[in-house]
């Protein structure tokens, strides 16, 4: 079971990986068609990165938690494993309210706070 876990892990941050890279390029690429037609070019870019920043990070925290379920349970992996997802938690609380201008438990569209 633990080495089906250790792939499941590996998987998860293999796909966090393509997200950060496949989003990045995806914004870039918007960025440069959209350049001329779009007031503010570079919010489209920072929307779509944001976005798959956000994306990578929670697919990091599903692998971190599989990691909690076979490390070795020593007080300094569950330490450090615990302080990980705490980290990516924060980032991922953070790039939420950065990308869509308000707390994630709010209702409302975009830019209501």
């Amino acid at each position: 079971m633990a080495e089906y876990a250790e792939y499941a892990s590996f998987a998860f941050q293999v796909g966090a990986l393509l997200v950060l890279i496949v989003g990045t390029l995806i914004a870039v690429l918007r960025f440069v068609r959209e350049r001329r037609s779009v007031a503010k070019p570079y919010l489209l870019f920072r929307e779509g990165f944001l976005a798959s920043l956000l994306l990578g990070l929670d697919l990091l925290i599903a692998a971190d938690i599989i990691d909690t379920v076979i490390a070795e349970r020593t007080l300094e992996s569950m330490s450090l494993l615990g302080f990980l997802v705490v980290i990516r938690t924060f980032l991922s609380f953070s790039l939420e309210v950065e990308l869509t201008g308000r707390l994630p438990w709010k209702g409302g569209e975009k830019g209501t706070a």
